[in-house]
């Protein structure tokens, strides 16, 4: 049988041989070609490379399909956003912020329209070198130094956050810089505002100032949706109703050519306006007590001084005045501002403290209104009780005085409060011989609900708590027993005792309403969001809610109390304020506070007597003696006050 595999003899035809040759087939045998006769083979070699690329085609074009579909139908929305993302930027609208008023509807404060130069680096060349060059050109127009662009955190951190490069710009300022950075590409105009304080020094202290978000406080800022150029209050009313002057910033999406140059507006969201704070501050007042002490400090060639004023019925804080004093526009980023700016802070008299609520003195006499009503709530003593006072009292080796030599005589509560008799105050404080005081126990509490030891409460920050030393507090910060004379120089406002100017008028108000107990404040229509008395003892160390901090003085007490300030200006030692068109109460003090250095000068007290409007509290520091410094000060206030047209407040 033959193989049928195997070609037979014949002739191929069909024209498979390009040159006409027959080609026979031999069983088992291959033929060999000559080199003429491989030329048939060609063709066929030909179409296997054709169908080869058409595959190899094939499968090429197929991929480049699937990827056009999966760009044009699969991830169309994704590349759109970022082509958009190319060409839109969202813009923040800076929210005007509230003014602040006087409780009269006076304003405090204004918002000046400026331009700030503003940078932002998404718009910035790629490329490093080029981004150098950009950030040299600023440097060499704006005169800001190259390595603080270099460094500026934000850029560094936050690449797409635009930086404020210079800010407070008049329009004058403007149109040079618009021609200049018109081919540099980053760079901005935007409009601004300036914080611009119209009250004057008197103010300073109350009001405070804003500066720019601290490094520590970005990502808070930040999650509240503050902008890193955004302006914050640092300090006084700015600081402590923050969250109701900021407001809250608008939006807008703009469509931006290549260099960042805004070509028209996609979307806009208004800003809010931040909300108007009134104070009960009287502007007219603070500015007069301002005046007033400055001129007595003038003449006594001093510097350093408070007044704090209050409505007795309400806590409304009349007038809060701290000097030195500073201009708080120093810190609107002024350049013109800087060398101003620097000469505060080197100021030896340190005008930036607030005296009248962060200075902490001994209170001298003003502390025996408390001493006197507690010792009468205890039972201790009683409007009858009396002691002769002979110059003082002495202890073994130790002689406590009286400030008169050879003594007032004999003395009941009224009259050692008018005439400011120490022996009286030892005795009811400490005891003597048989007589048993409050003792430091009691004497302790009663001051510490009288709101020693502890902030008042006031809206604005850095409040100090004083101190009320305890036996405890000695052993512990002086390694030394208490001793009796510890409590007697207690019982008299002064050793370690040290409090505010605020909480002395915090204490003389209660006394001026009758026992009515208030938190001194500065806001009339809004409460601060860190206002101490409702944080719930949170915030500064020692903070307690003072609204639940009474003396619980018995009113007939009150009254005896009362009675003793009064007589003070009948024949004690507030004399001078019987030529006054109103009645009038108070406590003079003069506090030892050093060897070799002048006493701290006290008044407190209140007018008109019957139905107190006003108390007033007054330090001089290191002025002397508080008959002689603080009352006038206090006097000349009161004059003012009660004889200026009361239609106009």
């Amino acid at each position: 049988m033959k193989d049928p595999f195997i070609l037979q003899d014949g002739d191929i035809s069909g024209g498979a041989l390009s040159d006409g040759l027959s080609r026979r087939w031999v069983e088992n045998t291959a033929p060999i070609a000559s080199t003429g006769e491989i030329e048939y083979l060609k063709p066929s070699l030909k179409r296997i490379r054709m169908r080869f690329g058409f595959i190899i085609f094939s499968t090429l074009l197929f991929l480049l399909l699937g990827r056009s579909a999966q760009l044009q139908v699969i991830e169309t929305k994704e590349y759109r956003a970022a082509a958009e993302k190319n060409r839109l930027r969202l813009v923040r609208i800076a929210a005007p912020r509230g003014g602040i008023q006087d409780r009269n509807g006076i304003a405090l404060t204004s918002n000046i329209p400026r331009f700030a130069l503003v940078l932002n680096p998404l718009d910035l060349p790629k490329e490093s070198f080029k981004r150098e060059e950009v950030l040299r050109r600023i440097s060499e127009l704006l005169d800001i130094p190259l390595d603080e662009l270099r460094a500026n955190a934000a850029i560094l951190r936050l690449p797409i956050a635009p930086i404020t490069l210079k800010s407070n710009l008049a329009l004058e300022q403007v149109y040079p810089l618009l021609i200049t950075l018109q081919d540099i590409s980053g760079v901005s105009i935007e409009t601004a505002s300036v914080r611009q304080y119209t009250g004057g020094d008197s103010f300073s202290h109350i009001l405070g100032y804003l500066g720019k978000i601290d490094e520590s406080q970005k990502n808070n800022y930040m999650a509240r949706g503050y902008s890193l150029n955004a302006q914050i209050g640092k300090s006084g009313i700015e600081a402590a109703f923050e969250d109701v002057l900021s407001g809250v910033d608008g939006r807008k999406y703009v469509e931006v050519d290549a260099k960042g140059q805004i070509q028209k507006v996609v979307a806009l969201k208004d800003a809010s306006p931040g909300t108007t704070v009134k104070l009960t501050i009287d502007a007219e007042l603070q500015q007069k007590a301002t005046d007033i002490l400055a001129a007595a400090l003038k003449g006594l060639h001093k510097t350093r001084g408070a007044v704090v004023i209050m409505n007795p019925a309400s806590g409304d804080i009349l007038a809060l005045v701290s000097l030195p004093a500073f201009d708080n526009n120093i810190f609107n980023g002024d350049a013109k501002m800087k060398e101003k700016l620097q000469e505060v802070f080197n100021n030896p008299d340190h005008p930036l403290f607030p005296r009248a609520i962060s200075g902490t003195y001994p209170s001298g006499s003003t502390i025996k209104l408390a001493i006197a009503a507690s010792a009468l709530q205890e039972g201790v003593i009683t409007r009858a009780t009396s002691f002769i006072s002979t110059g003082g009292l002495r202890i073994g080796q130790w002689f406590f005085p009286d400030w008169k030599t050879g003594g007032h005589g004999i003395t009941n509560v009224t009259r050692a409060i008018a005439e400011s008799i120490n022996t009286f105050f030892y005795i009811i404080g400490g005891g003597y011989n048989d007589f048993s005081g409050l003792g430091i126990t009691r004497l302790t509490q009663y001051l510490r609900e009288f709101g020693f030891g502890a902030p008042t409460g006031i809206e604005v920050g850095g409040e100090a708590p004083g101190l009320v030393p305890t036996p405890d507090w000695k052993t512990e910060n002086r390694n030394e027993q208490w001793y009796i004379g510890d409590t007697y120089h207690l019982a008299i406002g002064q050793g370690d005792f040290l409090v505010t100017p605020l909480q002395i008028a915090r204490m003389t108000a209660y006394f001026a309403s009758s026992g009515k107990w208030t938190v001194p404040h500065l806001s009339m229509n809004h409460e601060s969001p860190h206002h101490p008395a409702k944080a719930g003892g949170t915030g500064q160390a020692g903070i307690r809610n003072q609204e639940n901090i009474n003396p619980g003085i018995d009113l007939q007490n009150i009254e005896t109390v009362r009675q003793g300030m009064r007589e003070a200006v009948f024949y004690g030692s507030a004399r001078a304020l019987q030529t006054l068109p109103i009645t009038s109460a108070g406590k003079t003090g003069t506090a030892q506070w050093s060897d070799n250095k002048s006493p701290h000068a006290w008044f407190t007290g209140f007018a008109p007597y019957e139905n107190p409007q006003i108390t007033i509290t007054v330090l001089v520091e290191e002025g002397g003696e508080g008959s002689a410094v603080a009352l006038p000060v206090a006097k000349e206030i009161m004059r003012w006050w009660f004889t200026r047209d009361l239609t106009a407040k």
